[in-house]
């Protein structure tokens, strides 16, 4: 991973999980990829997108850490996945 891209997910950790430190949330991908559905904003969720991938965020989307997520955001990731 690029060191500008990694600063650049590290703040968008940071953001959507300002609870916990960013490292140790962009280390478990699926649990940081469902903050960034429920908490981030449409630039977050595109950065982040174009860095991890479709499947990434389905393989999120289908993960225990999916409880995260609301039923609005559950809604839009999955019409927005199937596509």
């Amino acid at each position: 991973m690029k060191q500008d891209t990694y600063i650049d997910l590290e703040k968008v950790a940071q953001s959507v999980n300002w609870f916990e430190d960013p490292r140790k949330v962009l280390s478990n991908q699926d649990k940081f990829l469902c903050y960034v559905m429920k908490y981030g904003l449409y630039e977050d969720v595109q950065e982040v997108y174009s860095h991890y991938g479709k499947s990434a965020f389905k393989k999120a989307l289908n993960s225990v850490y999916a409880q995260i997520l609301d039923e609005r955001s559950i809604a839009y990731f999955t019409r927005l996945l199937t596509k």
